[in-house]
């Protein structure tokens, strides 16, 4: 999905690399998020939540769907998204599926 025409890569970074990332891209016309990953020393700084507001930003007049790990359902949930369907294990990880509707 990196090499995807319709992948979109938004990052932060510091003189040591990457900070945070958010990969973004559309599969069957539906936009999602993907690896939203901050790098330990940089945590709980607020950069993975600039990065999903940048994403809602420029697609937020669409749905975007995204498979969080489940610890951070709420954490997604302030930022406009909503369980939509039962939790599954992915890569021995236990996640939910969510959606933040389209923006009218």
């Amino acid at each position: 999905r990196d090499l995807l025409p319709s992948t979109t890569h938004l990052w932060f970074a510091d003189d040591d690399g990457p900070t945070s990332y958010l990969r973004s891209f559309v599969e069957d016309d539906v936009r999602h998020v993907g690896r939203v990953c901050t790098r330990r020393d940089q945590r709980g700084r607020g950069l993975s939540a600039r990065l999903v507001a940048e994403c809602t930003r420029l697609w937020g007049t669409s749905a975007i769907e995204l498979n969080a790990q489940a610890y951070l359902e709420q954490w997604y949930g302030r930022h406009g998204y909503v369980r939509s369907g039962e939790n599954f294990m992915e890569a021995g990880i236990d996640h939910v599926p969510m959606v933040r509707p389209a923006e009218r």
